[in-house]
This record gives structure tokens, C-alpha cells and sequence, in this order.
């Protein structure tokens, strides 16, 4: 994934006409249509009509893992695209959502990294990816010790990885290593050999989801699959794309409230005793309802033009951002531009999952009894939505932005 400054470092194709590169990228918008297309078609149909591996087969043949500016994996990924796919996805299947992200977490981090002789592949093996970057270890989950051995029968990988998600469905592992003593990125084959996998997920949510802990001993490694940083910032979809999963989280949860209210829900003592003779006259529900509409269609517009900063292309359908984001001329200026950007993404990321928690807690409120059956599964949407948070907490990110915010400046001046 490139940001603005690394548009320009895109090499030319040889014998290939600008115009009709453009046309490719006209291209890829369909794949955002056909996604949309096939999530309306599985919204309308119980879960159990439809099975994970199925749906990521018709995702991949939608073109959900190769929203790029030409369809080729290592080209530049259309930001705006991934954010609305991955939105869509998890308004059917969150689980399913985070492994289109981790396919283009993987090419984020992958597009800022060059061969270890320091040139650039001009593409990468074509199929689905999944980021393995986690370790158990370390005082963080980003601390990486597994390691690249040098041996007489090659480059060999040791390590253990988790939270590893998309594993089923995965062709391609990206993961982070130390070889020679500094980091590095390696792509490995899902089949490659010493590489096991196990189940580790059980917690209260998400539904349906799955993480496994990848274990690597002994692991082959192909020195044209290694790669190491070139100084470029990796581009901060990762989290954006998280908060469009917490979005879509939000979406479905509204949509599943409204129908179980029109259809099955009861009017609570109160709201009789006031005089309300139906769902559809109850104030506080509209207001509920109102709230949760205006809110969800402010954060799918912000998720938006953040796509639009990070990626610098514009949405399919035209936002203007609040501050746009423009080329500078100086490296220093370029750097924290791009350090501001991803601060307003990660306090944004956390501000989203806050409210999609938030939302479909509070739905519950005006519901009834009924809605706490578990056939009904209105339950999901909470645990959802809590516990992908647990991934990217709150307090710290939004304190990281108020304090860039206030040392921004010594006094308001700001027009009034």
C-alpha cells in the first residue's frame, strides 16, 4: 500500500499506454460494485445458508483481494476501495471482513520493503495473504524475535506467531523476522514445510471468528521472499480498515434491531401507558434509531476521507476532507504530515469502535426481553464489537492526538 509520496516512485510498464492503465483502474471500482452486489444478495438470507469458504471463494472471484490500480499484487492498493469492501464484508461477517484486512495489511507493509540485494519486485505472487506479525513474547505484541538462520542448505526460519487470522483461507504468510540482526519482512507458502498451525481463539466473540498460533521451526526460506524497510512510512490502512470493520459492525446491528422491533418487538408499559399504539410511534425509539443513523453516516464519511488522504485517489463517490492532504516539498514537512495522518486514523479507529460498542449496547435498551434470547443472535453485534476493540484501545490513541493537537499551537488562531 503507498501513500502520496510513493506514487510517483511507480515504475513504468514497458509497451503499456497511460490511458490504458486508467482504464485498469476503472476496472477495480467493480469490484467494490460486485462486492456490494453479492453482500446484498447474503444479507437477505439466514447465516446458515451460506458458508465461510464459500463466501471467500466469492469474494476472491468478486475481486475483493486484488483492489489495486491495475489488479497485479505489489502495485498500489486503492485505499478508498479496500475501506468501502471491507465495510460491506463486515456487515455480513465480521470475521470474514478481517481477513480482507489482513490480505492488505500484508501488501501495506510489503510496499515499503525492497529485496534484500535492494531492488524491487516488479510484482508479488498473486493470492490471498495474511499478516502474521504478532509474537507472544516481548513486552508488546510487535516485539519480533523469531529468526532467520543462515545454514549450508540456505536460509532457514524459527519463530511463533499469533492472533494469526485468515489461516484457512491463506496463500501467502507475511511475517516479520530478524536476519543478521535486523528486521525484515518474509513471504512464506501456506504449504511451506516445519509450518503448523493451531486454534487458540475462545473468548465470548467474535461470532464465528477464528485465530490460530503459527508455529515456524525450521522453516525454508527463499532469499528473493525476504525483504527489508527502504525508509518509506508503511501506509496506515491497517487501522482504517479496522475501523471500517467497527462500522460495519454498527450498520448491521441497526439493520437487525429495526427488523426484530417492526416484526417482533412489543411496546414497553411506559410508552402504552403514554398513549403510543406502535413501534413506529414510540419517540424514544425514533430518537434511538435518528441517533444512530446520523452518527454511523458521519463516521462512514470521515472513514472516507481518510481513505482519500492516505491513498491520495478519490472516493467513488466525491468528500471533500475536512484538511486536505497536500503533496510538500520538504522531507521533514512530508514526515509529519504523514505522522499526523496516522494519528488522526489510530484516534479514529478507536473513537469508531468506542461507538460501535456504545450502539449496540445500547439497542438493547429500548428492545425487551425478547431481544435477549439467544436464537435471535442480537447479542453477536455487542460481542463483535467489544471484542475487536480489545485490539486497538481507546485512551491511549485519542490521548496521542490531543496532545499533537495542543502542542499545535500556543493560542487560537483559527478563523472565526
Amino acid at each position: 500500500m503507498t501513500g502520496t509520496k510513493q506514487r510517483g516512485r511507480r515504475e513504468e510498464r514497458p509497451g503499456e499506454p497511460l490511458a490504458e492503465r486508467r482504464g485498469k483502474e476503472v476496472l477495480r471500482h467493480d469490484g467494490v460494485a460486485e462486492v456490494s452486489e453479492l453482500v446484498r444478495e447474503l444479507l437477505g438470507r439466514p447465516a446458515g445458508e451460506w458458508h465461510r469458504d464459500t463466501l471467500v471463494a466469492r469474494l476472491t472471484a468478486a475481486g475483493a483481494f486484488g483492489l489495486t490500480a491495475d489488479g497485479d499484487p505489489g502495485s498500489e492498493v486503492r485505499a478508498d476501495a479496500v475501506v468501502r469492501v471491507t465495510l460491506l464484508v463486515a456487515r455480513l461477517s465480521p470475521s470474514i471482513a478481517q481477513v480482507v484486512q489482513t490480505h492488505y495489511s500484508a501488501l501495506a507493509a510489503l510496499a515499503r520493503y525492497v529485496r534484500l540485494d535492494g531492488s524491487r519486485p516488479a510484482e508479488l505472487p498473486r493470492g490471498r495473504y495474511v499478516q502474521l506479525q504478532s509474537e507472544p513474547t516481548g513486552v508488546t505484541g510487535s516485539t519480533v524475535s523469531s529468526t532467520i538462520r543462515r545454514t549450508p542448505d540456505g536460509l532457514r526460519l524459527d519463530g511463533v506467531k499469533d492472533y494469526a487470522t485468515g489461516i484457512p483461507w491463506a496463500q501467502w504468510l507475511n511475517t516479520g523476522a530478524i536476519l543478521d540482526g535486523r528486521k525484515v519482512q518474509v513471504l512464506l507458502p501456506r504449504s511451506a514445510a516445519g509450518l503448523s498451525v493451531r486454534p487458540t481463539w475462545s473468548v465470548f466473540g467474535q461470532q464465528d471468528t477464528e485465530s490460530n498460533r503459527v508455529e515456524l521451526v525450521d522453516v525454508p526460506v527463499d532469499p528473493d521472499l525476504v525483504f527489508v524497510p527502504d525508509g518509506v512510512p508503511q501506509s496506515p490502512i491497517t487501522k482504517l480498515a479496522h475501523a471500517a470493520i467497527d462500522i460495519g459492525i454498527g450498520e448491521a446491528a441497526l439493520d437487525a434491531f429495526r427488523s426484530f422491533l417492526l416484526h417482533d418487538g412489543r411496546i414497553r408499559h411506559g410508552a402504552a401507558s403514554a398513549g403510543v399504539d406502535g413501534i413506529l410511534d414510540d419517540p424514544y425509539i425514533r430518537r434511538q434509531f435518528g441517533h444512530g443513523v446520523v452518527e454511523l453516516a458521519a463516521l462512514r464519511a470521515r472513514l472516507l476521507e481518510l481513505a482519500a488522504a492516505i491513498g491520495g485517489t478519490r472516493p467513488v463517490e466525491p468528500v471533500e476532507p475536512v484538511e486536505p492532504v497536500e503533496p510538500v516539498g520538504e522531507d521533514g514537512q512530508d514526515a509529519e504530515r504523514d505522522a499526523d495522518l496516522e494519528a488522526q486514523i489510530r484516534a479514529f479507529a478507536a473513537y469508531t469502535g468506542e461507538a460501535a460498542v456504545k450502539l449496540t449496547s445500547e439497542l438493547f435498551s429500548n428492545a425487551g426481553g425478547r431481544a435477549a434470547h439467544l436464537e435471535r443472535r442480537l447479542d453477536a453485534f455487542w460481542r463483535d464489537a467489544r471484542v475487536h476493540t480489545l485490539l486497538n484501545p481507546r485512551d491511549w490513541s485519542l490521548s496521542e492526538l490531543g496532545r499533537r493537537f495542543l502542542s499545535e499551537r500556543s493560542s487560537d488562531d483559527r478563523d472565526t
